[in-house]
Order: structure tokens, then sequence, then C-alpha cells
């Protein structure tokens, strides 16, 4: 009638943590870590792209799908890294 597994069984905690452990060497490979590096290059360098052609930011990011994806990580791993920095020098100065 009731289910009387309630405790986990082992191999279930050992694949959950393995599934984690995948997850995690992922995110911070170093291969996720190149693409954001390079990712937060291509903002600077789209905008500079869009002064010289006479276009948009905008203009420039929707010529091309890779362009505004990789521009859309660019300006989420600056915003990131600013934060990260912020909350360093706050640590720094207060502690």
């Amino acid at each position: 009638m009731f289910n009387q597994n309630r405790i986990p069984s082992v191999s279930g905690v050992i694949s959950l943590l393995l599934i984690l452990f995948i997850i995690l060497a992922v995110l911070f490979s170093g291969v996720f870590i190149a693409v954001a590096i390079m990712s937060a290059a291509i903002v600077p360098i789209t905008w500079i792209f869009g002064l010289f052609t006479g276009q948009s930011y905008d203009r420039v990011c929707d010529n091309s799908e890779i362009v505004y994806r990789l521009n859309q990580v660019g300006k989420w791993t600056i915003v990131i890294g600013v934060a990260l920095i912020f909350i360093y020098f706050l640590f720094s100065i207060f502690i």
C-alpha cells in the first residue's frame, strides 16, 4: 500500500553526486572560461565594428546568430566579472 523505500539507495546518491560533479566540471573547465573570455572580448569589438560601418550595435548583432549569442554571453560575463571584482574590493577594504 505505502512505499516503504523512503531511504534513498546508495547507487541513486552516487549517481546524483556524479551528475553534479560532471556539471561542475563542465562549468569550471578551461573551455567554459575560454568561451566566456572570448565572448567578453567580442562585445567591444562588435561595438567598434558598428562605429566603423555606421551601424548600430543591435544591427551588427542582428546580422549573425553566432555574434548575437556570443554578445549575450559576453555581456553576462562582463557583468559577473565586474560584480566579482567589486565584491573582492569590498572584502579587501572592510576586512
